[in-house]
């Protein structure tokens, strides 16, 4: 089945730039940028009609064609003087990109044979599709760039942009930023801090926009479906909101960048505060409106942190060098406001697939079931809050039973610190480094062991594989397991609880380098030849072999990603 199935893909893909600068008035250029992109792919699948599962449609036959064509204008003017210490920059633009999707697809069974991969060439042709999409933004820009001496410097800019995402009345949205530096060092009162080789103070403030729903999610949408062979019906399909506008970031940072000692310590100490307003936000809605939910601006969320790198020489003479260097970020989350409309009076906040949102709790607030390990039979039991008349909660007690198990709030999935450390060696002529990345704190749902510890629930199962943990489960042998029974059939047993929810934290063996430099006696003695062996993602540490939470907060129920390949390789470089 394998060897008979085909797909196989061809296409054409242009990818064109061209600019012209105009120099006018000694302190002014006129610049135009264009860009156009072409991607054009045709794509042909064969099901053969001999073995597996389409044998008895006598094989299946599909094309496909895709078309995307982008293009991108830009027109920039630029005011560049210097009048004695003073630096002057301005811009002023303006930008257009627009995109367009084509696509259309043709699908057939019953084919004649293999070797005429053409939907003529089969026997029904009964599916097929096309559509066309458009995107646009289109954007006019300021800014203006000033610096003192080398030493005070200052910007501001603003943006004023629009997007075919969103109906007329609500397209454009307006941007702006400030900042400003002082290089500390240069001052005259720095003069006697010979330890002191660079110390510059920096703040900024700006907006940015968010414009990702998709197309016509501001209009209502309707499929088209056959009513007869000659007419089609439109059925209500999605809700669309008119009133759909620009989400907004507003970033606050500030920090200090510094060089001490020489070069011996050099690093960077930033915080910053991002407050984001009208959330674009899939929300649902009742089923009886005809739909399950639309896109709405649905609230208010800040993001603080801080980040920190920081490099230090701990020996640096002429046969021995030695640095090493690491940083690190913290980040938390807050959500600020969110409509009326979504709040339960009971909860104070409503739930989201696996999340719990409040005013004042964490945007990955996870939310699911409680396991209360397992009975003396091993069978697996969840908590279940009990109440009085008025609803109040009194107590909890546990439940067989997932579907009546009470669901609770766990705080922040996020990792409380990530980054990265290394170190670097010289001695005489051999060299060694080693970078490493980490992250500390955090859970992640790890969907993958959940499946492979689950047993199978009914026959229908063709087989499935099954984690070495099952022999830690629950059995008369084994009474102290908090792991439910390993039962055929039992529907509970791998029931998504927070049995499942995993640290995710990591240590990760980026990479290394050993070398050693042989000086060679010719030309001078300007050719040098290194000899070298180097690692990459050779060693990874985690709560679960085999668990990777780099790839999603949400977990790894529906990700799938291939482990970064381990990889050794060896070389000569030589240096003239």
């Amino acid at each position: 089945d394998s060897r008979l199935n085909t797909n196989r893909s061809e296409g054409n893909a242009f990818n064109g730039t061209g600019f012209f600068d105009i120099l006018f008035l000694k302190d002014f250029k006129f610049t135009f940028n264009a860009g156009i992109s072409l991607d054009e792919t045709r794509q042909t699948t064969v099901q053969n009609p001999y073995y597996g599962q389409f044998a008895g449609e006598n094989g299946i036959i599909g094309k496909y064609h895709t078309r995307d064509f982008s293009h991108n204008l830009q027109q920039i003017l630029n005011y560049t003087k210097v009048i004695g210490k003073h630096n002057i920059n301005v811009m002023l633009g303006h930008e257009y990109y627009d995109t367009q999707t084509k696509y259309l697809y043709a699908h057939g069974r019953g084919m004649f044979s293999p070797e005429i991969p053409e939907i003529s060439a089969s026997a029904t042709k009964d599916d097929s599709d096309s559509y066309s999409s458009e995107y646009n933004v289109e954007g006019y820009f300021l800014s203006a760039q000033y610096d003192y001496a080398g030493k005070y410097y200052a910007s501001a800019s603003f943006r004023r942009d629009a997007s075919s995402y969103f109906a007329k009345d609500h397209r454009w949205g307006s941007f702006w930023s400030l900042g400003a530096a002082w290089i500390i060092s240069k001052e005259n009162f720095m003069s006697n801090a010979l330890w002191v080789d660079m110390l510059k103070l920096k703040a900024s403030i700006g907006q940015q926009g968010n414009d990702s729903v998709g197309s016509f999610a501001y209009v209502d949408m309707y499929s088209l479906s056959s009513s007869s062979e000659t007419s089609m019906t439109p059925t209500f399909w999605r809700k669309g909101n008119p009133e759909l506008t620009w989400e907004t970031t507003t970033n606050f940072n500030a920090g200090v960048e510094f060089s001490l000692w020489r070069g011996r310590l050099t690093g960077s100490v930033d915080v910053y505060s991002k407050k984001t307003t009208d959330l674009l936000f899939w929300v649902s809605i009742p089923e009886s409106s005809g739909t399950r939910g639309m896109y709405d601006n649905v609230g208010d969320m800040r993001n603080t942190g801080v980040e920190i790198s920081l490099q230090g020489a701990l020996i640096r003479t002429k046969n021995v060098d030695w640095t090493i260097s690491m940083n690190l970020s913290h980040n938390s989350n807050k959500i600020l406001s969110l409509p009326d409309s979504k709040i339960d009076p009971a909860t104070g906040g409503f739930n989201k697939d696996s999340y719990f949102y409040r005013v004042g709790g964490p945007m990955y607030n996870y939310y699911s079931a409680v396991y209360a390990g397992v009975d003396q039979y091993g069978q697996a039991m969840f908590y279940v809050d009990q109440t009085d008349e008025n609803g109040n909660v009194i107590g909890r007690t546990t439940t067989y039973d997932f579907n009546n198990a009470t669901k609770y709030e766990h705080g922040s999935i996020l990792p409380k610190v990530f980054g990265g450390f290394g170190t670097t060696v010289r001695i005489a002529n051999f060299d060694v480094s080693a970078t490493f990345d980490y992250q500390l704190g955090g859970k992640v749902f790890d969907g993958y062991y959940q499946s492979v510890i689950t047993p199978a629930e009914d026959s229908g199962s063709a087989g499935q594989n099954i984690h070495k943990d099952w022999v830690k489960s629950w059995s008369v042998n084994n009474t102290s397991s908090d792991m439910p029974r390993w039962q055929y059939g039992d529907a509970y047993g791998g029931a998504s609880s927070d049995r499942f929810l995993t640290n995710a934290s990591y240590l990760n063996f980026q990479s290394f380098t050993v070398g050693y430099t042989l000086p060679m006696k010719t030309f001078n003695n300007k050719l040098k030849m290194r000899i070298y062996v180097a690692g990459e993602n050779l060693c990874y540490w985690s709560a679960r072999k085999g668990l990777d939470p780099r790839y999603s907060y949400s977990g790894n129920s529906s990700v799938i990603p291939y482990s970064p390949i381990r990889t050794i390789s060896g070389g000569i470089q030589l240096t003239f």
